[in-house]
């Protein structure tokens, strides 16, 4: 079964919940991050929704920083009912009756109307299964959208590292062809250097050292690594088409893991300044990689 290409952690979705005339507003933004951090911002009358709302990202998203912010737009809320606040009226004609010098001075209706709390809007409460079922259907909305966003941010970073890739392939076929020759060589130097001790020494240089010697040319070999750097190519594409079920970004940071110290090896054995250079190249274009991959879920 085909299973899904590589998902980016970074997407974006917002949503509006409008329930009996309160309008909500969903906002939700993820970045990458080693797990799945979730920081749930609600209104106080919302807060009995946070667990609901967590547990609904958790079967949804798995790794990335989410932050979801939940406010109400007062402007689009529906007329309630205006009531009078005389606690906070009476404070206000104190400060009139001071400010003026004495209590019999009337208060001014026109200035005690503009204080602020005198009037107090009271809003009509609304049945807390109407509030979840309003509210959740828009996370899940908003969720859709980041999902939708993270798949198309997906797609970009999937191209990109095809194109690293290909390079780091090329870089490895080079060392490929280079190695063969490489090894021959050295392995000609030493019995050279073998040949000439047994003359010096009158036949005296053991036989175990030419054998040594032999060995030592033969742990320059690095036809190992490339095979197993081919091997890591072949496993990194099957991700990136998509044939492997997700999430990915683990797998893929081992993978480049993997790469890395193949790389290492190839250096600490190159025997000619060509490969170590290319070995380096290499190394260069897989931390290029790793840094895409800290991106993908």
């Amino acid at each position: 079964m085909a299973g899904r290409g590589i998902v980016s952690m970074t997407g974006f979705g917002e949503a509006l919940a409008n329930v009996n005339g309160r309008s909500y507003s969903i906002r939700i933004r993820t970045v990458n991050h080693k797990g799945l951090d979730i920081r749930c911002r609600l209104p106080s009358e919302l807060q009995f929704l946070e667990r609901e709302i967590l547990s609904h990202i958790r079967t949804l998203l798995s790794r990335g920083h989410v932050d979801l912010v939940v406010q109400q737009d007062r402007k689009a809320a529906s007329p309630g009912t205006m009531t009078w606040n005389e606690d906070v009226a009476r404070e206000y004609r104190s400060v009139w009756s001071r400010a003026a010098g004495t209590s019999e001075s009337p208060v001014d209706p026109s200035w005690l109307l503009q204080q602020d709390g005198v009037w107090r809007m009271e809003e009509e409460e609304i049945p807390q299964e109407l509030l979840r079922d309003g509210i959740l259907e828009g996370v899940h909305s908003g969720l859709t959208e980041v999902i939708r966003t993270r798949v198309e941010e997906g797609e970009i970073l999937s191209k990109t590292l095809e194109g690293r890739v290909v390079i780091l392939k090329a870089i490895v076929s080079q060392i490929g062809l280079l190695s063969p020759e490489l090894v021959k060589i050295r392995q000609g130097e030493l019995r050279q250097r073998v040949q000439e001790a047994y003359e010096q020494s009158e036949g005296s240089v053991s036989v175990r050292l030419d054998e040594e010697l032999l060995h030592l040319a033969d742990k320059m070999d690095i036809d190992e690594e490339v095979t197993r750097l081919g091997s890591h190519f072949k496993q990194f594409e099957r991700i990136l088409s998509g044939s492997q079920k997700g999430p990915h970004g683990k797998r893929l940071g081992f993978l480049s893991q993997e790469l890395m110290r193949e790389a290492t090896t190839v250096a600490s054995k190159a025997g000619s300044e060509e490969i170590s250079s290319l070995s380096v190249d290499a190394r260069v274009e897989i931390e290029r990689i790793r840094e895409q991959i800290m991106n993908v879920e």
